[in-house]
């Protein structure tokens, strides 16, 4: 079983706002996250202001359960430093089920130099991740796979405003829809540009989903 790489970041206890990152306190993100209607696990953000520089850790962990047994096990964890909304260093390990991931990325000479198990490359501009924190990767036209380390070209498109659900109130939030070649993401956020829920279909056709807790 293969859930798709949807890491990327925001997911605290509470009803923080993107506004509250600015004061320099911190925040944190967590997301409950749903195969289809089973709750199988959660994404957590942590986001610190320190100097000139925000760092970001993302904690992620599934679990999809058949009968007694684990059919699916995941954990990610992945340490980002960005700077002038733009990536600066990145460090992430990865268990997809038994398969491990890593990922090495740090600014130098104005390129940003990512390095995987099996490959390393070269990029230029403003690297993001898929940072869905950051209502600014709306506007990319790459964004950084932080589990395997692939710059992938994408496009994003307004579909509508819609009324959702989130931790049972009713909410109305922008609905964008991120495409690339081989997976879409829907993605809504506030009004205020806050993160509230994804969703994404994995290669057998069911629905992972992240919701915000309120």
């Amino acid at each position: 079983m293969k859930l798709p790489i949807i890491i990327g970041l925001f997911l605290s206890c509470g009803s923080a706002s993107m506004a509250s990152l600015a004061t320099g306190t911190g925040e944190q993100l967590l997301y409950d996250v749903y195969l289809d209607d089973t709750r199988i696990g959660y994404h957590k953000v942590v986001i610190r202001p320190e100097a000139s520089r925000k760092i970001v850790e993302v904690e992620a962990e599934f679990k999809v359960k058949f009968l007694l047994f684990t059919a699916y096990a995941y954990q990610h964890r992945t340490r980002e430093e960005w700077q002038d909304n733009c990536l600066v260093s990145i460090t992430s390990q990865t268990n997809d089920n038994g398969e491990r991931f890593s990922v090495n990325g740090n600014k130098q000479d104005g390129e940003f130099k990512v390095k995987t198990d099996e490959s390393s490359q070269k990029l230029t501009g403003c690297v993001k991740t898929f940072a869905y924190w950051d209502p600014k990767l709306l506007k990319a036209n790459y964004l950084l796979n932080t589990q395997t380390g692939v710059y992938t070209p994408v496009e994003t498109r307004f579909i509508g405003m819609k009324n959702i659900d989130i931790g049972g109130k009713t909410i109305s939030a922008n609905h964008y829809r991120i495409e690339s070649r081989k997976f879409d993401i829907d993605l809504w956020y506030s009004n205020n540009m806050e993160w509230l829920a994804l969703s994404t279909a994995t290669e057998n056709g069911a629905n992972l989903r992240y919701i915000r807790q309120l």
